[in-house]
């Protein structure tokens, strides 16, 4: 992340943690709290797994890129025949992959928005969907 991202979020109160924080919250919340892999339950079980790597800023915060999985099931997905078993059962898959090469610093300008936008942007759709009742 630019220094310049960092000091612009510092301003407006929002940290990398903090959504980090809130984006885990929202992925647990839209999947039910249970590991998509085997349905292992509890969050403290459980660890949120980018399906595209964080290092793509434009998903990096999208609830849509995370699935919650169990420590084994994490560890599983992480090789060629786990990778495969998530795209089959993860409804975002190909979601995350349409997405994969979006540059956040083009559709910033395409939208007309600062890095701060869009992180308050971020913060609020995880917000709504951490707060909402019955996901289907």
């Amino acid at each position: 992340m630019s220094d310049y991202m960092k000091e612009n979020m510092k301003t407006k109160g929002i940290s990398d943690s903090r959504l980090m924080s809130l984006w885990r919250k929202a992925v647990l919340a839209h999947n039910h709290h249970q590991c998509l892999l085997c349905g292992r339950s509890g969050d403290s079980n459980l660890q949120c797994h980018h399906v595209i790597a964080r290092r793509r800023k434009y998903l990096r915060y999208d609830y849509r890129n995370g699935v919650p999985l169990c420590v084994s099931c994490h560890q599983r997905c992480h090789t060629k025949n786990g990778d495969r078993e998530l795209s089959r059962v993860f409804r975002h898959y190909d979601y995350c992959l349409d997405n994969e090469n979006v540059i956040i610093k083009n559709y910033l300008v395409n939208r007309g928005m600062t890095d701060t936008d869009f992180m308050l942007e971020k913060k609020k759709e995880l917000m709504y969907v951490i707060n909402k009742d019955n996901w289907t």
